[in-house]
């Protein structure tokens, strides 16, 4: 999958995130808490990944190090 795509993923889950948490009354309940975290914490990871991955891709592979064994 094109990584240009995980990240407009990512961003319109934060995006939906946003919207969910700006409904939020002070009598909000645990549940909606943590699923809207879940969701956040899922973007987060599919942001990053895509980004790693476009770091790690100009270094040489002589220059990354590999585990020993």
């Amino acid at each position: 999958m094109d990584s240009r795509w995980i990240s407009t993923t990512s961003f319109a889950s934060f995006a939906g995130v946003l919207l969910v948490r700006a409904q939020y009354t002070p009598q909000v309940d645990q549940w909606s808490i943590m699923m809207s975290t879940f969701i956040q914490g899922a973007a987060v990871a599919c942001l990053f990944t895509p980004l790693v991955a476009v770091i790690v891709s100009g270094i040489p592979a002589e220059k990354i190090r590999s585990p020993p064994g």
